[in-house]
């Protein structure tokens, strides 16, 4: 798959997998402020205190959102939750911001910010503090790194450092509205393969962290010298135009396994597998370069997979079983209204997610009836700002096409 086609995916599952942040039920409503800022300067670091005073400008801004969504009682009860989710690392909820005004004061340095929050990352914040509610059940999420004998994972005994993977999967997962496990380093390399078939083990992880799902990934990271800076390169193919000049031409390949336990003992578990090689100007860019385009690559399987294993037993349901195709959705909330949509006509007896593509959704359909009166139920369903028009196809499955008034 292309680069430009994994990116495609990427943001057309992220927003179909963003469902789970609607069922929140924070109302924001202001999200620009006018603050003020104030850090002491300490051994005459002026840049440092600037930051601190911006960073203290930020929770401001960020405290009057949560106030007024949240209310004045539910944010000091939850003020814990609060700093350790959000005033940590306030930057990353702001937008954009313009100083006003600044410089030093006697011993202290004050700024005055128009600051802009960012909705979609406070509400990610929301739901990851568990202030907001969502259909999405809590994760574990390990991902070791091996380059070479050399092993990376936050939840890696004698490890504690961050992979790569690891960082680029939980932010996707909580950007899709799952809350994460907090990082402890309990894995031991060679216990691994026992402690997945461990049920006791895995029983305790539960408990211990509440989570349901555990993501346990192995990603085998190899490099190899392509050519030496100053060399001819024109023979070699899958180069990519970031080169910078005399840097040595690396080639970096990234396998990616991931293993989907069920926490909840329902034996429910799922594999999926990557691979993908990038070839940069440099070692570093090159290995980072394929990390992530084998992680990114993974994500529509991945969430197919979350998909399937968080759903709620209903018990066996009768009917046929249908594929069917709906092509031409440009939006999530096109995405949320048609699947909304679909579980209200009456022949539908169970839908699920089946794949995902740039613009198209297939579901998974059980009904009641045949084939023919399906397509006539899915084709003459009211929607109230577009309609589906059935499509020819070649293939078994039912196609549409999706068209606004």
């Amino acid at each position: 798959m292309k680069t430009r086609e994994l990116i495609s995916s990427r943001v057309f599952l992220g927003l179909v997998l963003g469902l789970s942040l609607v069922c929140a039920q924070v109302e924001l409503n202001t999200l620009s402020w006018t603050c003020q800022g104030q850090a002491e300067i300490i051994s005459d670091n002026f840049a440092q205190a600037q930051a601190q005073a911006l960073d203290d400008a930020f929770k401001k801004a960020i405290t009057n959102t949560l106030t007024e969504a949240l209310g004045e009682k539910t944010f000091q009860e939850e003020a814990r939750q609060i700093e350790d989710n959000f005033f940590k690392n306030p930057g990353k909820f702001v937008n954009r911001y313009k100083i006003i005004t600044q410089g030093p004061q006697e011993t202290s340095y004050l700024v005055e910010v128009e600051v802009e929050l960012s909705k979609e990352q406070i509400q990610v914040g929301l739901v990851q503090a568990g202030l907001a509610q969502t259909r999405s059940k809590i994760l574990m999420v390990a991902v070791i790194q091996d380059e070479t004998g050399a092993l990376k994972s936050n939840w890696l005994a004698g490890s504690g450092k961050e992979s790569l993977p690891e960082k680029l999967l939980s932010l996707e997962l909580q950007s899709w509205g799952y809350r994460l496990a907090k990082p402890e380093p309990i894995l031991e390399p060679k216990k691994l393969d026992k402690i997945i078939s461990d049920q006791t083990w895995l029983a305790k992880c539960r408990a211990k962290y509440g989570a349901d799902i555990f993501i346990l990934g192995k990603l085998k990271l190899t490099t190899e010298l392509k050519a030496k800076a100053g060399t001819e390169k024109t023979n070699l193919e899958n180069i990519e135009d970031t080169e910078e000049a005399g840097a040595d031409l690396y080639s970096a390949r990234a396998e990616l396994e991931l293993t989907l336990i069920d926490l909840t003992g329902q034996e429910k578990n799922s594999n999926l597998t990557a691979e993908q090689t990038a070839t940069l100007a440099g070692k570093e860019p090159a290995k980072s370069r394929s990390i992530d385009l084998v992680t990114h690559s993974i994500l529509p399987e991945l969430g197919l997979a979350l998909d399937r294993l968080t759903q709620k037993s209903l018990g066996p349901v009768g009917g046929e079983e249908e594929i069917i195709e709906i092509a031409g959705l440009g939006s999530y909330y096109q995405y949320l209204a048609l699947f909304e949509g679909l579980k209200k006509i009456e022949a539908i007896r169970d839908l699920e997610p089946w794949g995902f593509a740039p613009g198209t959704a297939r579901f998974s359909v059980r009904y009641s009836g045949d084939r023919e009166s399906l397509n006539k139920a899915i084709s003459g369903a009211r929607f109230s700002e577009f309609r589906l028009l059935p499509i020819e196809s070649d293939h078994h499955e039912l196609k549409f096409k999706f068209e606004t008034f």
